[in-house]
Formats: structure tokens, C-alpha cells, sequence
């Protein structure tokens, strides 16, 4: 039997969902107390996945729920229309611990814990039955597992009794694998029909300057930017715009600048996101890595250079943003750079210009083309 991605997701769903109903005694729990708001009709599951694809896809797949009196807990509600997401920090505070003990991260549109190298050795249609041969036992057991406490977790929490099932409630409350993603969509683009009310509103106590974030990724250090090749580029363009420099980011995921205020010292105690969004609103050229910070720039229209891009159409599904983004080109002097970009409308990084141009998501070879040939079958 053929292991397209259609199939190979349906299989992987079905035994998560067999092995869920037979999870041990001691499979993982959030105990939680139901929510202040949890007598409300209309509450969604909440988005557990990368700041990126939130951007990308999700506000704006979400946004007619949203328009039409439902609401959703958000790690980032100030991402969302005014009075439509519910700041819940207890909820995502224990997800974090869930996370954090069973080795779990933000993939795509969920959470991933883990992968299987062999998750079933064979399928096939015999005789009018479908045969799954040998499933990884311990990984679904452990899968299941901790699927099933989020579900629970996020029914106990929100979920009034009489409430109506929608098209989001088992996606969003699913584990990320790579051969089956969280929602049952490729990667695609809806732009949202607003702007965050921090972007609108602007932040008074930021000045125009030009933004960096330096990442520092401690269990991938071969993530983190290149701070001695890249803050020289980074006070050059500023410089020549004659601007000060302005870091973006939380200590946990960022480094300093030196001789650069921190947006994360500006804000004090209020709202670190909530902050930079008002203060992108005033940033004329942001410096940024391959991070969700890039896509939120992109959706806000900031002229941004990336560090890098490593995979060939990764930024490909911005354009309908019509953002301006493009990549350094270390070979060339960064002011001509910042010139051409600030003089163009549109700009997303050319596909060439990736350290693996042939990606998967390349529209004619890649995973969009293997969906679309499900349609021939």
C-alpha cells in the first residue's frame, strides 16, 4: 500500500487515537481548575504552536471564529483582535512543564514529542481489512499518553458542557509528527484582516531606530546568530540611516546588545509583546533571525533582513503580507542593501538564495506537489 501523505497521515491518527483509549495508569496529567470564563458558550482550544506558523496561517484562519463571539486562550493575545483571546499564562505555564519533562517543542501548527524511526512496519488491504503491522508500541503508548492530558486538560479548562464541536477542536489538541502534521492543511497563507492594536496604537516612548535580535538558542548553539559577523552590519545600517539601535527579545531566548537599550528593559513590568509591537510600529529597518519575530515583522510590513534562510520557499508563504523581507548578503556592503529595500514595495527572499534551494516545500517537488497528487489517485 502506497505511504502518501494522505495515507500515512490517516494511519498515524488512527493508531493515536486506538492507543489513547488504552494509555496506563500513570500516563501524564495537568490538573488544572476550570477558568473564570468557562461558562462561556463559545471558547476554542488555544494554539500550542511555533510563533511563526501563528503569523502565517492561524490568525487568520481563525479570525471569522473570532468576529462571530468566540474566543480562544492564547499565549499571545495580544496577537488578536481586542477581547477575543483570553490571557491564560496557569494553562501554558503547565504546558511548559509538560513540555519540559516529556522533552516536548513547538513544531509547525502543535507540539511534537518526540518521533518514531519505524512507527508500523507495513500496511496493507486484504480481504476487505486493513492490516497495520507491528506499530511502535512504547512510542504511541507515550504519545497517547500525553495527547490525552492535553485533551483533557483543555476540556476541564474551557469547555462548556452543552458547547458545540468545531472543525478546530481535535487539530489543535493533536501531536505534531513529521509524517502527520497537528492540522490536516498544508502550510499555506490567510492574512489576517487587522493589525495587533499595540502595532496601531504605536508605542510614545520608543523613537525611530533600527531593531535587532540576537538569538541564543542553548540546546542548539549552532542556532544562535552570529553576533561578531552580524552587529557590524547592524551598526552600519544604522549609521546610515542615522538612527540608534534598538535589541528585541527575552533574556531566555536572546543576547544583548552592547551599548544598545533592550526592549526587555524598556518595558518593565507591562507586557514584553505587547511593547514590541508598539515599538515595530516605529522600527525603520529591523536585523532579525529565522524566528517568529521575522514573520511578525513580515505581517507588519518592517523592513526586515534575515540572517540566513535555509530552506528554499520557507519565506514564500509571506508575500501575500506583501511584506519586505530579504536576506543579508554578507559579500556586499549593507548599505546598498538597506537602500533597495527600503525602496521596495513587496520583497521576499529569492528561493536560490537558500542553503537548500530544492526544499520540500518547493511548490512543483516538494510536499505541496505530493498533496496535490493525492487528487489523481
Amino acid at each position: 500500500m502506497d505511504a502518501t501523505p494522505a495515507t500515512t497521515a490517516a494511519i498515524h491518527r488512527l493508531l493515536a487515537d486506538a492507543y489513547r483509549g488504552k494509555t496506563p495508569a500513570d500516563a501524564p496529567q495537568i490538573a488544572l481548575s476550570r477558568h473564570s470564563t468557562a461558562d462561556e458558550y463559545a471558547i476554542l482550544p488555544p494554539y500550542l504552536g511555533e510563533f511563526g506558523f501563528e503569523v502565517r496561517f492561524f490568525l487568520g484562519a481563525i479570525e471569522p471564529w473570532l468576529r462571530n463571539g468566540w474566543t480562544i486562550p492564547a499565549r499571545r493575545p495580544e496577537l488578536y483582535p481586542p477581547g477575543a483571546a483570553i490571557a491564560d499564562p496557569e494553562f501554558f505555564r503547565q504546558v511548559d512543564a509538560l513540555k519540559a519533562q516529556h522533552g516536548g517543542t513547538e513544531v509547525l501548527f502543535g507540539l511534537a514529542f518526540g518521533t518514531s524511526t519505524d512507527p508500523w512496519k507495513s500496511v496493507a488491504f486484504r480481504d476487505g481489512h486493513l492490516a497495520i503491522e507491528s506499530p511502535d508500541h512504547a512510542f504511541y503508548t507515550r504519545l497517547a499518553g500525553i495527547e490525552r492530558a492535553i485533551r483533557r486538560a483543555v476540556k476541564a479548562r474551557y469547555f462548556h458542557p452543552y458547547r458545540p464541536q468545531t472543525p478546530w477542536d481535535f487539530p489543535l489538541t493533536s501531536l505534531h509528527v513529521p509524517w502527520a502534521p497537528a492540522l490536516p492543511f498544508p502550510p499555506n497563507t490567510i492574512v489576517p484582516t487587522y493589525k495587533p492594536a499595540a502595532f496601531v496604537a504605536g508605542n510614545p516612548a520608543v523613537q525611530p531606530h533600527v531593531g535587532v535580535q540576537v538569538r541564543r538558542v542553548p540546546a542548539k548553539p549552532d542556532r544562535d546568530t552570529n553576533a561578531e559577523r552580524v552587529l557590524p552590519l547592524v551598526r552600519a545600517a544604522a549609521a546610515h540611516l542615522a538612527l540608534p539601535v534598538i535589541c528585541y527579545g527575552h533574556p531566555e531566548g536572546t543576547r544583548p546588545v552592547p551599548g544598545a537599550p533592550s526592549t526587555f528593559e524598556l518595558a518593565g513590568k507591562a507586557s514584553l509583546l505587547e511593547f514590541e509591537l508598539g515599538a515595530l510600529a516605529r522600527c525603520k529597518l529591523l536585523f532579525a533571525p529565522e524566528t517568529g519575530i521575522a514573520n511578525l515583522a513580515g505581517w507588519l510590513q518592517v523592513p526586515t533582513l534575515i540572517e540566513s534562510q535555509q530552506l528554499g520557499y520557507e519565506y514564500e508563504s509571506l508575500r501575500p503580507f506583501e511584506p519586505r523581507v530579504d536576506i543579508i548578503d554578507y559579500a556586499r556592503p549593507i548599505e546598498p542593501q538597506v537602500d533597495a529595500l527600503l525602496a521596495d514595495r513587496i520583497r521576499v527572499p529569492a528561493p536560490e538564495n537558500a542553503q537548500v534551494p530544492q526544499s520540500f516545500l518547493h511548490p512543483a517537488l516538494g510536499l505541496p506537489a505530493a498533496f496535490r497528487d493525492e487528487f489523481d489517485r
